[in-house]
This record gives C-alpha cells, structure tokens and sequence, in this order.
C-alpha cells in the first residue's frame, strides 16, 4: 500500500507532466493564430490577426477567443509581445504586437511533419470505394455444416 507521501508525490508527477505538456504543445486554434501571425510576415495587433483570420476561416471569431491563445502562446514562449506607439484612431491608446519565437516556428515545423507523414499514410490507402483492396482483404464468413453428434 502507498503512503500518502507517495501519493502525494504522485499527483506531483502528473501536475509537472500536465504542465510540461501544455508548455510545450498547443492546440489546434493555437495552431492557426501561430500560423496567421506568421503569415502576416511582421508583428501584428490582435485586430489584424483577426481580419487576417476570419479572412482565411471566411467565418467571424470572438475577439476573445483570439486574445486567449494569444495570451496562452505568450505564455508558453511560442510569441512574444509588446506595447506598440499610440495612434490616434484609439485616442492614442498603445496597441500590443504580437511576434513569433524561434520556439514557434520549431513547433509549427514539427506539426507539418506529423501531419504530412499521416497525409502521406492515408494518400496511399485510397478510399475503400475507389479500390478492390477493401473488397480482398473483407473478411467473409463461410457456412459451417452443424457437427454430428455421436450419440
């Protein structure tokens, strides 16, 4: 039996392992707000990654939803972010600007390749309706004559 030391040490593991996890992997929205700040080609405000966004998704995003994985990548050393110069379409208040991290482009690459290597996999077995390979390798019951009994 486990003492509650043990346990407790246990929990600890898996706190460290969650957090590790999440530091280093983000999820799919994530993923897309990376790749628009990316493909704006210079830092951006959270507003031109929305257009940015919302022009490539052709559908219209919560503008706190971007601000969370904006601040979650902040946070996980996937950007970087500063205060930009005041303007004076907001009375000069500072908009932040965003930036990707040598971190992030590593992260991205490693996603291509995953992704590119399962695409691959699934290039290669077509659609079962497009090949007679499904209809070979279908398993088929054969009918069994009942046993005799010998009584």
């Amino acid at each position: 039996m486990e003492t509650k030391a043990q346990l407790h040490s246990l929990t600890d593991t898996r706190r460290k392992v969650l957090q590790y996890s999440k530091k280093v992997w983000f999820g799919r929205f994530e993923e897309l707000v990376l790749l628009t700040v990316a493909s704006l080609q210079h830092p951006g405000s959270k507003m031109e990654i929305k257009r940015e966004l919302e022009t490539r998704l052709k559908q219209r995003l919560c503008s706190g939803s971007i601000q969370s994985a904006l601040s979650r990548s902040v946070q996980k050393g996937f950007l970087t972010s500063h205060f930009g110069d005041p303007t004076d379409k907001q009375g000069g208040k500072r908009n932040r600007i965003y930036a990707m991290t040598s971190q992030s482009w590593e992260m991205l690459r490693k996603k291509e390749k995953i992704r590119a290597g399962l695409w691959d996999t699934i290039l290669v077995r077509k659609h079962p309706t497009e090949s007679n390979l499904y209809h070979s390798t279908k398993v088929v019951a054969k009918k069994r004559k009942p046993a005799k009994l010998n009584i």
